[in-house]
């Protein structure tokens, strides 16, 4: 099985190389109004300079308005050349020296669609909603199988094989994924398919990037960290409809607690398990400061401290901390990190 993947994971990047989204196509039709006649030929040259892939400039038929319309793979945008000599299309009004305005944004009807165009904020990874709730739905089902020292190729393809999204790797980051020494670090079966996808690669300096292909359809593509500004994350923070207290309410019980020269890292094993919820390790950032948590042990006197205390308390003596994260089904999980570590 492992050795087919890699079979596969060479085809596919042929894929990840040539992945670069074509701009849609954009008609205009302007519209004039009565005394709008001299700048026609000036507006005509910038509307041509610009690469309109079609232009109509006549008169208005007395129904017509200003919009933008889908129109097969591209747009249909209707504006109005007014008396002031002034374009009003639907993302506002231009003079002969808005250019470099207009010109920005005919790019953004082209690359990003209607809602930007007119003005609606960025959509994550620049992909529109619609386009990535089916990725979200499928990220918020869990791991089935065990993953704990499996190479990552092998996690991989197990996940690959779960989805419908494509999962393609990126050239640079081939090398990586095919090494035997690349291991997934902690145990993620019952996490979200999200969220373990994303821990699963940082350790090993990579990330998981949704974006668009030749033909604007969504696929997932495995990057080198350091390349991609925007990737998915390893779980979310809790909102405030649902603070930290109530996604995990045991964090916060009171026990009876005595610790003498009691490892860290057991100690954490023992609160995931009375906890009943995963606990990952940031071991890309922990490895980068020079920590060795394996190395720690802690003591704590008699007393007593809720499981949270407990966890702050002793993590610190190994120059780590943690949150309470949520994973993409909306589960709790603890994520551990050094002190400086990135989100």
């Amino acid at each position: 099985m492992y050795r087919s993947f890699l079979f596969a994971l060479s085809a596919t990047l042929l894929l990840a190389c040539a992945v670069v989204v074509e701009a849609a196509r954009v008609e205009i039709v302007l519209l004039t109004e009565s005394g709008a006649g001299q700048q026609v030929q000036d507006w005509y040259r910038i509307l041509t300079d610009l690469q309109v892939d079609s232009l109509q400039i006549r008169g208005n038929s007395g129904n017509e308005k200003v919009e933008v319309v889908k129109n097969g793979a591209g747009y249909r945008v209707t504006g109005m050349l007014n008396g002031r000599n002034e374009i009003v299309l639907p993302g506002g009004r231009y003079t002969l020296s808005d250019r470099a305005r207009l010109s920005e944004w005919l790019k953004t009807l082209r690359s990003e669609g209607v809602d930007r165009a007119l003005g609606a904020p960025r959509p994550p990874f620049n992909i529109p909603a619609e386009l990535l709730k089916p990725v979200r739905e499928e990220f918020a089902k869990s791991i089935v199988f065990e993953t704990l020292d499996i190479p990552l190729a092998s996690f991989l393809e197990g996940v690959g094989g779960q989805l419908r999204t494509p999962l393609v790797i990126d050239p640079a980051a081939a090398g990586m994924v095919k090494s035997d020494q690349n291991k997934v670090r902690d145990e993620l079966r019952g996490l979200a398919t999200g969220a373990a996808l994303a821990a699963a690669l940082r350790p090993v300096g990579l990330v998981l990037v949704p974006r668009l292909n030749l033909q604007r359809r969504v696929e997932l593509a495995v990057n080198i960290a350091g390349q991609s500004t925007e990737f998915w994350p390893i779980g979310w923070a809790p909102t405030a409809d649902r603070p930290e207290s109530q996604v995990i309410p045991a964090l916060h019980e009171v026990r009876d607690v005595e610790l003498d020269e009691v490892p860290v890292m057991d100690l954490v094993a023992v609160v995931a398990e009375r906890l009943k919820t995963p606990v990952l390790m940031d071991h890309n950032g922990i490895a980068r400061q020079g920590l060795k948590p394996a190395d720690v042990k802690v003591s704590l006197k008699p007393s007593k401290l809720s499981y949270g205390v407990v966890l702050g308390r002793t993590l610190v003596k190994a120059k780590l901390r943690y949150e309470i994260r949520i994973d993409d089904a909306g589960k709790p999980f603890v994520w551990i990190m050094s002190y400086i570590s990135p989100p």
